[in-house]
C-alpha cells in the first residue's frame, strides 16, 4: 500500500476554484477547475475521470501559465514561452497557475 494519496482524496482536499491538470503516462487527461470534476464524482461509473480516481497521486508540482490577455483574438500562441514572449506591456498579459497531477 502506498503512502501516497489517491486521486480522490487529493481532489477533494482542494479547494474548488484550484486549476488543476491530471496527467496520466504523460498525456493531460484534465486540465480546468478542480469543482468541475469534483461535481459529478460518483454519478456516472463510465466516466474517464471517474475510473481514475482509485490511483496513486505520484506526483505534484506548480505550473504557470503567462501570455496576452487577447491571444486569441490577435492570433498569437497560447502559451507563449519564455524564451519567444515579445516584449509586452505587463497589464496586457495574464497569469493562471496549476497545480499539475500526476498519476
Amino acid at each position: 500500500m502506498s503512502n501516497n494519496p489517491t486521486l480522490r482524496q487529493l481532489v477533494s482536499a482542494l479547494p474548488k476554484e484550484q486549476r488543476i491538470c491530471i496527467i496520466r503516462n504523460r498525456e493531460a487527461i484534465y486540465a480546468g477547475f478542480c469543482a468541475d470534476i469534483v461535481a459529478p464524482l460518483g454519478k456516472d461509473a463510465a466516466n474517464p475521470i471517474e475510473t481514475l480516481m482509485s490511483h496513486y497521486v505520484s506526483k505534484i508540482v506548480t505550473d504557470t501559465e503567462v501570455r496576452h490577455k487577447d491571444w486569441k483574438n490577435n492570433g498569437y500562441t497560447a502559451p507563449m514561452e519564455p524564451e519567444a514572449t515579445p516584449d509586452y506591456e505587463f497589464k496586457d498579459l495574464e497569469q493562471k497557475t496549476y497545480l499539475k497531477i500526476y498519476i
